[in-house]
């Protein structure tokens, strides 16, 4: 994936979303999203991990980023998303 680019899953209603990650070529950021604020956030996401990630939080978007760039923006729970 290209340094600023991101893949954005919007689904049609919020509910509990699981992502895995495993046999990616590079590490992610993901941050759920509900409305227009992030409700959770996964940093540093091993290519290599076999976990589910399970936030406890309901989203109505998923947003995966190079890994690093949530930092690289500071990026926080709470903060206001604007989807174009």
């Amino acid at each position: 994936m290209c340094f600023n680019c991101a893949m954005l899953f919007v689904f049609k209603q919020e509910g509990y979303y699981n992502f895995r990650m495993k046999d990616l070529n590079f590490d992610l950021d993901l941050l759920w999203i509900a409305g227009d604020k992030i409700v959770y956030l996964a940093k540093n996401v091993s290519r290599n991990s076999e976990d589910i990630l399970k936030p406890d939080v309901k989203a109505d978007k998923v947003l995966e980023v190079n890994s690093g760039l949530s930092d690289r923006y500071d990026f926080k729970t709470g903060d206001k998303v604007k989807v174009y």
